[in-house]
């Protein structure tokens, strides 16, 4: 647990160092001091990644590897990222086609509604927005 802990607070480093890195080229600081934040960002991102190796050898069958995971949820269209190609804002997400059938095999939906889409072959949308909180 510890080590997760460890692993999340190093992300946060990586965060706020790639936002510093960013706002130092935005103001246009010298490239000696751009040089240094990279080369701290750089420093962060090798220790993230070797404690995140660390966890996965102690025990790779607890390993949760979330960016699979989303990466594969995304790819099959279980969810589907709301605005992304109109430009707007991002983080909002629709459900696709399989996780609204696993939504509507949860629910207890009426026979009309059956009707229309089993015999009718109307197409079912299922609307969901969901924050990204990652």
């Amino acid at each position: 647990m510890t080590e997760e802990l460890d692993i999340d607070a190093l992300s946060a480093a990586v965060t706020k160092q790639g936002s510093a890195v960013r706002q130092l080229k935005k103001d246009g600081a010298p490239s000696d001091e751009i040089a240094a934040a990279v080369a701290d960002l750089q420093k962060l991102k090798i220790s993230v990644e070797t404690a995140r190796k660390a966890l996965e050898a102690s025990d790779p069958k607890e390993v949760f590897n979330k960016k699979t995971f989303d990466e594969l949820i995304l790819r099959k269209m279980f969810v589907v990222p709301s605005f992304e190609i109109h430009g707007g804002v991002k983080g909002l997400f629709d459900l696709g086609p399989p996780a609204c059938a696993l939504k509507v095999s949860y629910k207890n939906y009426s026979s009309q509604r059956e009707f229309y889409i089993l015999t009718i072959f109307l197409l079912f949308v299922c609307v969901w927005i969901t924050l990204n909180f990652a």
